[in-house]
């Protein structure tokens, strides 16, 4: 025990195990002893709640306070997403922060709760957009007509690049 709170060290469990679940084994378990060092070491401060340091009704600026990454990123996600259902889009960024684990634990939580449409994986010649996989060479990401729509709380054109959370869902290449 280094102190952490009970609902940080839940986070940054489920971050680790996902990570070596989706084969980013670099950001999976084998980080916890990094995570450990940082917070007794005082590079991390486990129990800090990151602060909003300016906001509009799309933006937000975050100060993490030194604290663990997946807090800071959940909360930053969660206020992105929060904005993003008012507005049509939610950017969030943040200052302070610790090491956040795979980027595509957050974009998995906007997908989830269907605010992110679409993908791009490298080293692969599909594209997963509007739930179908399509060759990447027959789509066109310029979706104007999309973007204006009140039903699409995310910007339809919208591509999120991950290689490592997303690579297993590529089964095989066109070609």
């Amino acid at each position: 025990k280094v102190g952490t709170s009970r609902q940080g060290a839940t986070d940054l469990a489920d971050l680790l195990v996902e990570a070596d679940y989706r084969g980013h084994y670099s950001h999976g378990l084998n980080r916890l002893e990094t995570y450990i060092e940082d917070v007794t070491s005082g590079a991390c401060q486990p129990n800090v709640q990151p602060t909003v340091l300016k906001e509009t009704l799309s933006t937000a600026w975050v100060d993490g306070n030194d604290g663990l990454g997946v807090v800071v990123g959940n909360f930053c996600m969660e206020l992105a997403m929060s904005k993003a259902r008012q507005t049509g889009v939610g950017w969030v960024v943040a200052k302070r922060s610790n090491h956040y684990g795979i980027a595509g634990w957050y974009s998995i939580k906007a997908v989830q709760c269907g605010l992110l449409k679409g993908y791009i994986l490298k080293k692969c010649t599909r594209i997963y957009v509007e739930e179908e996989w399509k060759p990447i060479w027959r789509i066109s990401l310029s979706t104007s007509d999309r973007d204006s729509s009140p039903d699409h709380p995310v910007i339809g054109s919208l591509v999120y690049c991950e290689i490592d959370a997303l690579i297993k869902l590529c089964a095989h290449r066109s070609g």
